[in-house]
């Protein structure tokens, strides 16, 4: 879409972008929220296997198997690891700032879609229109400050499931496809 000349195609390309961009975003903080609970899952269930290793071979010690010592002290050793090594990291917190970012997000795009709407219903760029751009910028800001670092763990994700699932996309068409017909450039 060519824009020269024409600041309301400008304004409204601008628009798209941010559309995109907070899509993107939010689509990242999805997934690594998803991320740090599967990893809090299997943390916590190794944490339990890792007790009852300890617990039940320190039983079995006690009850004169010395056989126990061997499995009861690597367990109590592993497990002792993991917890001086997550004992910093709260992932249920973590992975719930990442999901309120992500509905913080979300609403930003819907506020987006409105003002292509508003947009595509009359050509004219209005200053209405660009206080409604910069208070979805204002938002935007407060949610990137707010929101926690995302990792390219997430980021990689976040790709995969805009670019080989499809579930979001970033070309002029791609954009087309993620927007109501009545806000579509090509209108098909």
């Amino acid at each position: 879409m060519s824009t020269e000349g024409d600041p309301s195609a400008a304004f409204l390309g601008q628009v798209r972008d941010i559309y995109a961009r907070v899509a993107y975003s939010q689509k990242t903080h999805e997934k690594e929220a998803d991320r740090l609970l599967s990893n809090r899952r299997r943390l916590k269930w190794t944490e339990i296997v890792l007790s009852a290793l300890a617990s039940c071979g320190t039983f079995a010690v006690v009850l004169g198997a010395k056989w126990g010592a061997i499995p009861a002290a690597l367990a109590s050793v592993v497990l002792l690891a993991i917890k001086l090594h997550s004992k910093d990291y709260d992932l249920g917190a973590l992975a719930q700032r990442h999901a309120n970012a992500a509905v913080d997000l979300l609403e930003v795009r819907e506020k987006a879609i409105s003002v292509l709407t508003d947009l595509c219903g009359n050509r004219e760029v209005q200053m209405e229109h660009r206080t409604a751009r910069d208070q979805l910028l204002g938002r935007l800001g407060e949610i990137y400050r707010a929101a926690p670092r995302t990792t390219t763990v997430g980021y990689r994700r976040a790709q995969k499931a805009l670019k080989v699932n499809e579930e979001l996309f970033f070309t002029s068409d791609e954009i087309d496809a993620l927007l109501p017909p009545h806000l579509r450039q090509g209108r098909s």
